[in-house]
């Protein structure tokens, strides 16, 4: 179940678009830290991303509950929120 806040306004966001041709090599290879930030937004694409990657669910037709990271119990004790 999700948690709701009525005094502040949902944002629906857009469903994220992942390359599927990345192999999890080539993912390794290319990653990498910056320590360099930015004063400018992120916009609702790159944002919908990192939140569905990191703590969405994965929909998932035979477990609709399982995510993207683990959780002992499978009890996902996990709240976000953007400030």
């Amino acid at each position: 179940m999700d948690k709701g806040y009525s005094r502040f306004e949902e944002v629906k966001l857009p469903k994220p678009k992942l390359k599927k041709s990345v192999s999890i090599k080539e993912a390794l290879v290319r990653r990498q830290s910056s320590r360099v930030f930015s004063n400018n937004p992120l916009n609702l694409d790159n944002l919908s991303a990192i939140l569905y990657y990191s703590a969405g669910r994965n929909r998932n037709i035979a477990f609709p509950e399982r995510r993207f990271y683990q959780s002992p119990g499978a009890r996902f004790p996990l709240e976000v929120y953007l400030i």
